[in-house]
């Protein structure tokens, strides 16, 4: 006959064991989710199905400016 606290270490080993396996398939299934995303956007990216991104759009004239002139080195603290 098993007693009590027999009883009671069999319950806890089991609620740690179905934690962990909980756990070790938690992480199972994100990086499974991870992976199969990865393989969906490289396919996609081969066969031409995802949309181009935009081209750059300034934000106003004055930064389109900015962005086409080199800056030198005087510029810079004017």
């Amino acid at each position: 006959m098993t007693t009590p606290f027999e009883i009671l270490i069999q319950k806890v080993l089991e609620i740690v064991f179905y934690a962990i396996l909980g756990l070790v398939l938690g992480f199972v299934v994100i990086i499974g989710a991870r992976l199969g995303w990865h393989a969906m956007d490289t396919w996609l990216e081969k066969n031409g199905r995802l949309p181009r991104p935009r081209p750059y759009e300034p934000l106003s004239q004055s930064t389109a400016l900015a962005r086409t002139r080199p800056e030198t080195s005087d510029q810079r603290y004017n």
